[in-house]
């Protein structure tokens, strides 16, 4: 009976050898990574969208605001309560 089969040692080796050493440039690859870049046209009318609305929510904002502290700011609970059902349904998927 053999203990030790050279050949089978041998393999084993090699295979410790490859496994350990993954600086084999055919064994490791490059992790590619996605880019976006977004042109200068599309940059200036993004800034142009919320440059125009930027002053209606602050006077939306505002008047909300003058409501909550006089005490006529009135929610709509039958809309608020819709909003949260649907958000809890499709949270609890």
């Amino acid at each position: 009976m053999k203990i030790n089969d050279l050949s089978r040692i041998s393999a084993m080796n090699k295979y410790q050898q490859t496994s350990a050493n993954p600086k084999d440039k055919r064994l490791v690859k490059k992790q590619e990574t996605d880019q976006l870049e977004i042109s200068p046209q599309a940059q200036q009318k993004l800034e142009q969208k919320r440059n125009d609305q930027a002053p209606d929510a602050a006077e939306r904002v505002s008047v909300l605001k003058a409501q909550i502290e006089t005490g006529a700011y009135k929610p709509n609970s039958d809309l608020i309560a819709s909003k949260l059902l649907s958000l809890w349904n499709k949270e609890n998927r």
